[in-house]
């Protein structure tokens, strides 16, 4: 099964390699939103579910992995 990484993060896919297994890299389309205050945990969950979901639209089958980071 292949795995698509929903991101352009070189550590994410070194991760995954690392890991073991073979990743093609698909960079979403769309624009992040990180809105300051106390929702910014449901804005990365957000984030994360559009770039898998934007991802999807171009691929017919296999394990879509996106995530979100917030760096303090």
């Amino acid at each position: 099964m292949e795995i698509i990484l929903a991101s352009k993060s070189k550590a994410r896919k070194k991760l995954l390699e690392d890991c073991g297994f073979k990743v093609r890299v698909v960079v979403p389309k769309i624009k992040e939103s990180h809105p300051a205050g106390r929702f910014f945990l449901a804005a990365l969950k957000n984030n994360a579910l559009r770039k898998a979901k934007d991802v999807a639209r171009g691929v017919k089958s296999g394990v879509i992995v996106a995530a979100d980071t917030l760096v303090l």
